[in-house]
Order: C-alpha cells, then sequence, then structure tokens
C-alpha cells in the first residue's frame, strides 16, 4: 500500500507498507542521476543537486528515510555515472543485498552499461526479516540559496518537518 501527502505543495511524503506470510527482507532503491549525492547513513538521508532544465534555476533535493537506522542496512553503489558505456563497471544495477544483476544483458538491444544511467543506486533493507515493514520517506526539494529543512524523526511512524516559519507534524 502506497500513500503519498504533499504539504503545502512543497515536499512530498511517501508512506509504503507491506506484509507478507513469512519472514522477509523489503527492500527500497534510489536511483540518483547526479554525482554530487551526499549520503548520511546515520540517519538514514541523501541530498543531491540538480539544475531545473525549465528555467536554470538549481534545486537542492533533501530526502530522509524515517526509521530507526539501527533496523536498517543503506548501501550506495556509486558508479561516477555511465556515460554512454564509459563505465563497464557499473554496479547501478546489482542488488548488494541478493547479488541479482538486473543489467539487461539479454536485452536485444545491447547490456545496459551501453546505455547512461544514474550515478548512484542507494539500496535501503531491514536487517531483520518480519513479516510488516514499512518506508517512510519526506523528500524535500529546495531553491538554490534557501535554508533547508529540518526533518526530524518523531517515531518510525511521526516525522517533524520545518522550515523557516512553517512546521509540519505528520504521522501515519
Amino acid at each position: 500500500t502506497r500513500s503519498v501527502l504533499f504539504p503545502h505543495k512543497k515536499y512530498f511524503v511517501l508512506f509504503d507498507s507491506f506484509s507478507t506470510t513469512n519472514p522477509a527482507y523489503f527492500e527500497w532503491k534510489w536511483n540518483v542521476w547526479q554525482t554530487n549525492c551526499n549520503i548520511n547513513p546515520t540517519n538514514c538521508s541523501f541530498s543531491y543537486s540538480v539544475t531545473n532544465a525549465y528555467n536554470g534555476s538549481n534545486v537542492t533535493v533533501y530526502v530522509t528515510q524515517i526509521v530507526n537506522p539501527a533496523l536498517v542496512t543503506l548501501t550506495n553503489l556509486a558508479s561516477g555515472g555511465n556515460l554512454f558505456g564509459t563505465n563497464y563497471g557499473n554496479m547501478a544495477k546489482i542488488n548488494p543485498f541478493t547479488g541479482e544483476d538486473y543489467d539487461g544483458s539479454n536485452d536485444p538491444v545491447g547490456p545496459d552499461f551501453y546505455w547512461p544511467y544514474w550515478a548512484n543506486s542507494i539500496w535501503e533493507q531491514n536487517v531483520t526479516p518480519t513479516t510488516d515493514w514499512h518506508f517512510m520517506t519526506v523528500v524535500y526539494p529546495v531553491k538554490w540559496g534557501q535554508s533547508p529543512p529540518t526533518i526530524t524523526r518523531i517515531d518510525d511512524y511521526t516525522v517533524g518537518v520545518t522550515n523557516g516559519a512553517e512546521g509540519d507534524l505528520i504521522r501515519f
């Protein structure tokens, strides 16, 4: 089940809930095209900057998983990008937890290393198999030069988000 919330038309919160009959690992993968991705595994967050092609302004995107960091493993397979066959060792499509390879080597057009794709593949997985799991994420883009938001995990279902005078307490 996925819920999406758009507070103030400025950012969004994703809440994905999973369940299974047998204990399992649940994974979530973020693909970040930009090479300037800064990852903070201590609080399960990352940020990156990008130029808006529509109007040429720069935007920094702040992404924070709302979870006890001790309950997840965060792995970034940074490849430095793959510009049309320049990086044959690009590990972006190999699952670091299972080793499964999604590289498309059976693709009739050619293996994925011939095509450009993201410089960072950020994988998250619960540490202990369970029958119920959720991923709650705040994604907050900020215009260049504006203050970054403060995103505070209250518990695994509640987050405080503050930017300037605006403040929200969100609970799923």
